[in-house]
């Protein structure tokens, strides 16, 4: 009786949609590669593999009754699979990792443009900011997307990022042992440079300010970062968060725009993986991301009090909050 009023006819066409594309071509699952599938599967060994440390972490606490002999040997299994071949993780070509460090680039950016889209509009003060802000939240922090969208891409991100820079550390290494081996590679240019930089400054800050921004809703079921709270922490340290906001915001807004610019050639994978679209040193390059540079400046500003009245009727909570906050973290 409830199945005509649940599943209702756009869920229906979507599922219809999707089950065609699979049954389609059945056989397009089996050309992937046995390397490829030993990679997923690997993979997905070493993710099960954190639940397993944490679990048996956290049971080992309560005694050896609740830790049993089947929990520690799996465990110990993955363990010993992880560590037995440690360098199989450099097999992996810096082609497929290029491609995984791009997807999930792609998808995070989904989040950080509506993100800057929310601090931009600090400039036209705490009304707008505070009704759009409520309207994204819907978004980006759904209990299904949030999950995906937000934490794993930018994970994701992060591990394919850092892998690739420890395999060009590695392979300069070698170079530096072999030289008659030197194979050529190509020189950044200085769009490149900055896009690089950005990203490790991001990596470093980013759990701060996923801490102080997501962490406190355990604490406190009425945690809402709104404009004044914003108001409230640039007040009270402004030697600190002033230019700790410009260059986040900045930061997220160069490293963003940069990679996106490669977008054209996302669906040909291929292409794009073999020669990245170039973005020159050019007046209108720079011209633009100048102009967003700017507006990440005045946002920030914004946000600080200094273009609009911000109301204080809610500092007295951020202060007990944050106190609180500091106090579980014993930063105090």
């Amino acid at each position: 009786e409830l199945i005509e009023k649940i599943v209702s006819e756009q869920h229906h066409s979507i599922y219809h949609h999707f089950l065609m594309a699979i049954l389609s071509k059945p056989t397009s699952w089996f050309s992937v590669s046995d390397r490829t599938l030993k990679y997923i599967q690997y993979s997905s060994g070493v993710v099960f593999s954190t639940f397993l440390s944490i679990s048996s972490g956290i049971n080992a606490e309560y005694g050896e009754k609740i830790v049993s002999e089947q929990h520690h040997s799996i465990y110990h299994h993955f363990l010993m699979a992880i560590l037995s071949k440690p360098t199989s993780w450099f097999s992996v070509s810096d082609r497929t990792l290029k491609y995984i460090q791009y997807s999930s680039g792609v998808v995070f950016s989904t989040f950080l443009s509506i993100h800057l889209l929310n601090t931009f509009s600090a400039n036209l003060g705490p009304l707008v900011y505070d009704e759009l802000q409520r309207l994204l939240e819907r978004y980006y922090q759904n209990k299904f997307l949030e999950p995906f969208v937000v934490f794993g891409s930018l994970g994701v991100h992060i591990v394919s990022s850092v892998w690739r820079w420890f395999k060009r550390y590695q392979n300069e290494k070698n170079n530096l042992e072999n030289p008659m081996k030197i194979p050529k590679q190509n020189t950044p240019n200085l769009p490149s440079l900055y896009h690089r930089y950005a990203g490790w400054f991001l990596m470093f800050v980013i759990g701060g300010h996923i801490s102080f921004t997501r962490l406190p809703v355990l604490w406190f079921s009425n945690w809402n970062p709104n404009f004044s709270y914003s108001t409230y922490t640039l007040e009270t340290y402004p030697y600190l968060m002033y230019p700790y906001y410009i260059l986040l915001a900045s930061a997220g807004f160069y490293h963003m725009t940069y990679g996106l610019m490669k977008m054209p050639n996302f669906p040909n994978y291929r292409k794009f993986l073999s020669a990245p679209v170039p973005v020159k040193n050019h007046p209108i390059f720079w011209g633009s991301v100048g102009a967003g540079l700017l507006v990440c400046v005045s946002s920030v500003l914004a946000l600080g009090g200094n273009f609009h009245y911000v109301s204080k009727f809610f500092y007295p909570v951020f202060r007990s909050q944050q106190r609180t906050i500091f106090t579980a973290l014993k930063i105090y």
